[in-house]
C-alpha cells in the first residue's frame, strides 16, 4: 500500500542520514576478521577514526542532490524564487522536512558519539591507541592514560561523598586497569614490549565474536528452514559451521581430524559429576537481601562514566576538587541546543548532544553570520563540565531549509544546506529553561536549583505558596512550575498553563495527536501480516492507555497552575465518581456531530495563522491538524465533530499563536474577535 508523499520523503531522509553509518558498519563487519585487523581497528578507533563516519553524516545536511530526493528544492532560479516569501507553502514544507532531517542527524550523532567515545575517552578502549604504527600517536595514548590515572588516584584521596561515588563507578576502578598502570609504571611510562604485548592480548578477540555470531546465524537458518521440528541435533551444531567454512572465512586454522589421533579412554562420569551429601546449613540471606553497595553498570551509566573520566582530569588540572560538588549543574543544560560557557577565555558555541548528571557531551559549532550549524571538520567531541548556572547561555535557533536561506537572501550559495537560523540574542540558561517549563530536567536537579536560588520548594513549611497534598503527588511538575513562576514573574496564567502542558508532552513522551477513531481490527487482519497485525494492535492498545494517562496529566497540570495563581487553603477534596457529561454522551451515541466545513472560513484561518504553522484538515475524522515543525513541538489535533466548526477554528488558531509566541517571542497578530470574522465570511 503506497504511503503519502510526506511519508515517502521522510523514509528517504532516514535512508539518506543513516547511509554513512550503514556503510561504516558493513565495512567493519566484513573486512575486520583476523587478529591483526582487529588490533588495527581498535587502534584507529582510539585515535578517532569513527569521527569520519559522523562527519559524513553531517555532510548529508549539505548534500542538495540527496535532499532533493527527499522532497526539498535543489535549484533556485530567480524566476521561481523571486515570487516566494518565508510564509509560502513551498518554503514552509521545505522547512518542515529540514527540521526532520536536522533531528535525525543530531539524534544519530548523540547515540553514535556517546557509545563510540569509549574508544577515545574511556578504558580499556583508549589503550588500543598504544598499538598504533605511528609512534607519536602511541605515545599520546600512553600519556593520556598516565594523566587520567594520576587524576583518578588523586580522586580516591578526596573523602567527599560526591567524588567517592564517581570513583566507585569510574571505568578506572578495576583490577585490570590497576595492573596495567602498575606495569606501565615499571616500564617508566614508555611504550615497552611487555606493555604492547598485554594490550595486544586484550584487543584481538573481535574476530572470535564475529565468528560466533555467524555460526549462530547459520544455526538459526537451519532451525527455521531445514528442521521440521525446529530442533537442531547435536552433530548439526558442529557440522553446520564446518560445512559453511566459517572458520576459514574468519581466517582461523582448523585442525583436521585423522585416524592417527588417539581415542580418549572411557571415563566414568559418576566419578566426575555427583551430588553432594553434605548439609548446606543456614544460607547467608542477610548478604543476599541487603542493599546494593556496589556499582551496577548500564549502557546509560557507562556514558556518564566516560564524561567523569574527563571531569577528573579537569579537576586535577585545576587542583580544585570542591568544584565536583557543582558538577550537578550540567543536568540543567538542554539537549540539542547551542550552548556556551562565558567564564572561559574565547568562549565558543557548542552543540549539546548528551546531557548526563555531571557533564555534557558536545559537538563543535560553526557560525556563518546569522546562521549556525555543526562543524563538518571537527576531529573530536568535547565533554563540557558545568560549574556555574550564571555563566551558561543558550542560543535560540530553528532549523531551516536551503530554500529558506535563498528566499531570505542572506545565505551564500556555497553554504547552502540544512542549518540553524539564529532567532534572537543569547539567553541565560535558567531563563531559557523557565520559558519551557524545565522540560527534560530531572526532579533531583530542579530541587538543587531551588537551593541554589535560595527559595523554598513546594511542600516545604517555608514555601510562600500553600501546599496542597493532593497536587504535590506530581512533585516534578510542581517543582518546574515553582521555578517558572519565580524566574518569569510576568508570565500570565494562560501562558504558564501552555508551558506546563508542553513540558508534560516532552518529559513524559506522550504525544497529543493519538487517535484510534475508525480503527477496525477485522480490516487490519485482512490487510496486514499476522506478525504486523499483532504489533499494530499492541500499539493501538498502548495509544488508548496513553490517552487516559494524558487526560490525567492534563487535569493535574491545570490544577497545579490554578493553585499557583490563586492561593487557597490546604485541604483534601473528597473523591467522587466520574459522571458522564452531555458531550461525552453525545459522542457515545454518535449524535449531534457537525462535519460541515466552510471553505471561506478555512481561507480566513490560513490567512491569520502564524508563519510557523501548517494547518491541514482530516476530513475523514473531522479534525484540524496543527503542525509547527520549526518550533520542535508535537502536532495538535482539534476536532470539530462536537463543538462545531467555528469553535474548532478559533481554538486551532489560538493554539498555533500561543506556541508561536512562546517559542519565537514575536507578538501575536490573531484577530481579537475571530468569531465575528467567521460570521462575516459565512455571510
Amino acid at each position: 500500500m503506497m504511503g503519502s508523499q510526506t511519508d515517502n520523503d521522510i523514509c528517504r531522509l532516514v535512508l539518506l542520514t543513516t547511509a554513512p553509518a550503514t556503510k561504516s558498519h558493513h565495512n567493519d563487519t566484513t573486512l575486520v576478521k583476523s587478529c591483526e585487523e582487529c588490533e588495527d581497528y581498535y587502534a584507529k578507533a582510539a585515535h578517532g577514526k569513527w569521527m569520519a563516519e559522523l562527519r559524513d553524516t553531517i555532510a548529508v545536511l549539505s548534500d542538495l542532490r540527496g535532499l532533493a530526493r527527499a522532497g526539498m528544492a535543489d535549484s533556485f532560479p530567480q524566476k521561481k524564487v523571486g515570487g516566494l516569501n518565508l510564509a509560502s507553502d513551498s518554503v514552509v514544507n521545505d522547512d518542515s522536512l529540514a527540521a526532520i532531517a536536522w533531528k535525525l542527524v543530531v539524534c544519530l550523532l548523540r547515540e553514535r558519539a556517546s557509545s563510540m567515545d569509549w574508544h577515545t575517552t574511556s578504558y580499556p578502549g583508549s589503550w588500543a591507541g598504544m598499538l598504533s604504527e605511528t609512534q607519536s600517536l602511541a605515545d599520546a595514548s600512553l600519556a593520556k592514560f598516565k594523566t587520567d590515572w594520576q587524576a583518578y588516584v588523586r580522586a580516591r584521596q578526596i573523602p567527599t561523598p560526591v567524588v567517592q561515588q564517581m570513583v566507585g563507578r569510574s571505568p578506572l576502578n578495576s583490577r585490570v586497569v590497576e595492573d596495567m598502570a602498575r606495569l606501565a609504571g615499571h616500564c617508566d611510562w614508555t611504550i615497552h614490549a611487555d606493555l604492547k604485548y598485554r594490550v595486544r592480548l586484550i584487543f584481538k578477540g573481535w574476530g572470535h565474536e564475529k565468528m560466533f555470531e555467524d555460526t549462530n546465524q547459520k544455526l538459526r537458518d537451519y532451525e527455521e528452514r531445514d528442521g521440521a521440528g525446529k530442533v537442531v541435533q547435536n552433530f548439526k551444531a558442529y557440522q553446520t559451521p564446518q560445512v559453511h567454512g566459517l572458520i576459514a572465512q574468519n581466517r582461523r586454522v582448523e585442525i583436521d581430524v585423522t585416524s592417527t589421533l588417539p581415542t580418549p579412554p572411557r571415563n566414568d562420569m559418576a566419578s566426575i559429576f555427583h551430588f553432594s551429601t553434605k548439609p548446606v546449613g543456614n544460607l547467608p540471606l542477610e548478604g543476599i537481601l541487603a542493599d546494593r553497595k556496589w556499582d551496577s553498570p548500564t549502557p546509560q551509566s557507562e556514558k556518564r562514566a566516560y564524561g567523569e573520566v574527563a571531569l577528573f582530569q579537569k579537576l586535577h588540572e585545576l587542583d580544585n576538587w570542591q568544584l565536583a560538588e557543582e558538577s550537578w549543574k550540567a543536568g540543567v543544560v538542554p539537549e540539542f541546543q547551542f550552548v556556551a560557557r562565558k567564564d572561559v577565555a574565547n568562549p565558543a558555541w557548542l552543540f549539546s548532544l548528551l546531557v548526563t548528571e555531571t557533564s555534557v557531551l558536545c559537538w563543535p559549532a560553526l557560525c556563518r553570520g546569522k546562521y549556525i550549524t555543526l562543524d563538518p571538520t571537527a576531529s573530536h567531541t568535547i565533554w563540557l563540565p558545568v560549574f556555574s548556572l550564571e555563566t551558561m547561555v543558550v542560543l535560540p535557533t530553528e532549523p531551516i531549509s536551503p530554500l529558506h536561506g535563498v528566499v531570505e537572501g542572506s545565505l551564500l550559495m556555497d553554504a547552502l544546506g540544512v542549518q540553524c537560523k539564529i532567532m534572537g540574542v543569547e539567553q541565560a540558561l535558567l531563563l531559557w529553561q523557565a520559558r519551557r517549563g524545565f522540560a527534560s530536567v530531572s526532579e533531583a536537579a530542579m530541587s538543587k536549583v531551588y537551593k541554589e536560588l535560595g527559595i523554598s520548594a513546594p511542600g516545604c513549611e517555608s514555601s510562600d505558596t500553600p501546599a496542597d497534598p493532593e497536587l504535590l503527588g506530581d512533585l516534578e511538575t510542581a517543582l518546574a512550575l515553582g521555578l517558572t513562576r519565580h524566574l518569569c514573574p510576568d508570565m500570565d496564567e494562560t501562558t504558564c498553563s501552555m508551558v506546563m502542558h508542553m513540558r508534560k508532552v516532552v518529559s513524559v513522551g506522550i504525544p497529543d495527536d493519538i487517535d484510534d477513531e475508525g480503527f477496525d481490527s477485522e480490516v487490519l487482519d485482512d490487510l496486514a501480516l499476522k506478525s504486523d497485525s499483532k504489533v499494530i494492535k499492541n500499539y493501538m492498545e498502548t495509544c488508548v492507555v496513553n490517552k487516559q494517562k494524558r487526560a490525567g496529566l492534563t487535569k493535574t497540570v491545570d490544577q497545579l497552575v490554578k493553585h499557583s495563581f490563586v492561593a487557597r487553603p490546604c485541604r483534601l477534596k473528597p473523591k467522587s465518581k466520574s459522571k458522564s457529561t452531555p458531550a461525552v454522551a453525545a459522542a457515545a451515541s454518535g449524535k449531534d456531530r457537525n462535519y460541515a466545513a466552510n471553505s471561506s472560513a478555512d481561507e480566513l484561518l490560513r490567512r491569520h495563522k502564524p508563519s510557523s504553522a501548517i494547518i491541514t484538515k482530516d476530513e475523514a475524522n473531522g479534525r484540524y491538524l496543527v503542525c509547527q515543525p520549526s518550533l520542535g513541538v508535537p502536532r495538535r489535533s482539534i476536532s470539530w465533530t462536537q463543538r462545531g466548526i467555528a469553535e474548532a477554528q478559533e481554538e486551532t488558531l489560538s493554539i498555533a499563536w500561543h506556541r508561536h509566541v512562546l517559542h519565537t517571542g514575536e507578538p501575536s497578530s490573531m484577530p481579537a474577535d475571530f468569531q465575528a470574522l467567521l460570521r462575516l465570511s459565512r455571510d
